[in-house]
């Protein structure tokens, strides 16, 4: 099915009131969630696709989340030259509403050398992005939020409520530095971007999604320019393994969000 006439069929089917949000599975889906969101794209120039039936408070709950992250995914060597745009500017403001989230970032020395995901010793010039827990939050409840999306994307179903998911973001400075990031990062070889004519979204977000229908396992990641990356993995089968304190429930998406009151949070 082309994308066009799936987005018809969606709008169709949300005005008649016939899908459920995929984030909460519970309220009716009156509103289409685009993720990544829009504002992560330059000048909001976001090629068609990866659009999800939501209900109207589990789209608006991430507005501030959206505006984070899309400032975050600017944050990398070559991002800074753009710097001088609005777009940027515009963002930065924004996070002025989050004065002790933006503390946290540590501009690490420009790296001379790194070893790529084969192990080899490469020159570069990047400067690499470390964070602290409230963004570290910031990327794992984005990363929630991913894995509910495209596990939707791939199997056509929502995720249950009691299904653990695991989630993990990492920012430049772990790839480059983390052996074992990078290792696990190397695993996803057939990545995609999105495409609407000739608009794609390469050097912006790549993605890959693995879905195994025997088991309903899944796992996505979904990649941000240089600066970070999402992994993420929905296992249904470790609900008999698992006990409950190790699990991260879906239902986290529906609480208010951690990062919303950073100092509040800090100080709590």
């Amino acid at each position: 099915m082309g994308q066009a006439k799936f987005n018809r069929q969606m709008h169709s089917a949300l005005r008649s009131g016939e899908m459920t949000c995929i984030y909460c599975g519970v309220a009716p889906a009156l509103t289409v969630d685009h993720m990544p969101p829009r504002m992560v794209f330059e000048n909001k120039q976001r090629p068609d696709g990866l659009v999800f039936p939501a209900c109207k408070e589990c789209n608006e709950l991430t507005r501030d989340n959206d505006a984070i992250i899309s400032w975050f995914s600017r944050l990398y060597y070559g991002g800074f030259q753009e710097s001088v745009s609005p777009e940027f500017e515009r963002l930065s403001r924004a996070m002025a509403r989050y004065p002790e989230l933006t503390r946290e970032f540590k501009f690490k020395e420009r790296l001379r050398y790194i070893r790529n995901a084969q192990g080899l010793i490469v020159p570069t010039d990047m400067v690499t992005v470390n964070v602290g827990p409230i963004t570290r939050a910031v990327l794992e409840q984005f990363a929630l939020k991913f894995a509910l999306a495209m596990h939707w994307h791939v199997s056509g179903e929502i995720v249950p409520a009691d299904v653990p998911i695991w989630v993990m973001g990492t920012t430049n400075y772990h790839q480059m530095t983390n052996r074992h990031v990078r290792r696990m990062l190397a695993t996803f070889q057939a990545k995609e971007v999105m495409r609407q004519g000739i608009m794609t979204s390469a050097g912006q977000f790549a993605y890959q999604s693995i879905y195994v229908a025997d088991t309903g396992e899944s796992i996505h990641y979904g990649g941000f320019r240089e600066s970070f990356a999402v992994c993420c993995q929905v296992r249904p089968a470790m609900l008999s393994v698992l006990p409950p304190s190790s699990i991260r429930f879906r239902r986290d998406l529906r609480r208010p969000f951690p990062y919303l009151d950073p100092i509040a949070q800090l100080e709590g």
